[in-house]
Parts: C-alpha cells; structure tokens; sequence
C-alpha cells in the first residue's frame, strides 16, 4: 500500500511515479463557521479524513498502485456569512480546481480525484465542473467523489442542502446562509 503526500516529495520522486498507476487526490474545502464548539477548519479537516481513507482504501485494493495526496486548498463559495469564514465566488473555486488539474494533467497525472467536506450547492457545482472541464480538455479521468456522498445519495446534479452538509456533526449557526459577497441565498 502506497499513499503519498504530494509535498513532501522531490522534484525527481515525483517524476519517477508511473502516471498509469497513480492516483491524485486533491481536497478543496473552505475555512468556514460552524457555530462556537468547531474549528472553522471542520470542512476542510472531514474532507482531508475523507481522502486519507479513500486513498488507503484505494491503495490496499489495487497492489502497484500509488495514491498521491495533494495538499488541501482551502477553498469554498456558498457558505456562512461570519467571523472566521473565507468564501470565494463560485467561479474562483472552479477555475482554481481547473488550473489544479490542469497542471497534474500536464505532468502526466491521469487519474484525478476531487474530495470535499462542505455541502453548499454551488461549491458542489464548482468541483463538478472543474473536473469535466479538466477530463474533457485534458483526457484524464477526474472526477469529484464526495459532493454525493456529503449528501447521503448518489444524484447526478449537486444536492439541494441550504448551504448544509446533512451527514456531517457540524452543526451550522442560526446566522443566514449567503452566497460569496454577502448576498443571501
């Protein structure tokens, strides 16, 4: 079993990895408030568990294969309007998952994963979209794993939770829910 951080290796490491049995997880999730008993990291720390796992789990399946684990971008739109929290627009999420997969693309990166721990819809969409701008433009497989699962059911469009991530412990504030700027939902 194999699983990697991806920085914590060299140049020449990295270089030496082969690309058809490799497999890159990249986790996006902001830095957002989640009432006074949470760390504003609480996403960002259930979506690093959720790729440490998968990657293990992968790894142990898959004798040969090496998961690579990118360090977590602390990114995200649709979230809580409050002290502590970071929201981008929903573009900014996109295009920087875009440049991400772009870049490990262009290294000969074929297999791209995308772990989450927020549920907001638009943050959902934006992971979504990113990774197949990047499989399209790129022919890589990659593919966001976790938008579903942060819902409960797997669904073809990002699920409807009010900014709510239903099966995590984090209990949101009583605050209102807003869009990046500020804008209510």
């Amino acid at each position: 079993m194999s699983v990697r951080r991806f920085e914590e290796m060299s140049t020449p490491a990295l270089d030496a990895l082969d690309r058809a049995r490799t497999v890159v997880v990249l986790t996006v999730s902001p830095l957002e408030e989640h009432g006074p008993h949470l760390p504003v990291g609480v996403d960002a720390i259930a979506a690093r568990h959720f790729a440490e796992t998968l990657a293990e789990r992968f790894t142990a399946g898959r004798p040969g294969w090496t998961a690579l684990l990118a360090p977590t971008l602390p990114l995200g739109s649709f979230t809580f309007d409050a002290v502590g929290t970071v929201s981008v627009r929903q573009r900014v999420v996109r295009d920087a998952v875009v440049d991400y997969g772009r870049s490990l693309a262009r290294a000969g990166f074929r297999y791209l994963l995308v772990a989450n721990g927020h549920g907001g819809p638009g943050h959902l969409t934006a992971l979504e979209e990113a990774s197949a701008i990047v499989a399209r433009r790129h022919r890589v497989m990659m593919a966001s794993v976790s938008g579903h699962l942060a819902a409960g059911t797997p669904r073809r469009s990002p699920p409807r939770s009010g900014g709510r991530c239903p099966t995590t412990s984090a209990a949101p504030s009583p605050r209102t829910p807003t869009a990046a700027g500020g804008r209510p939902r």
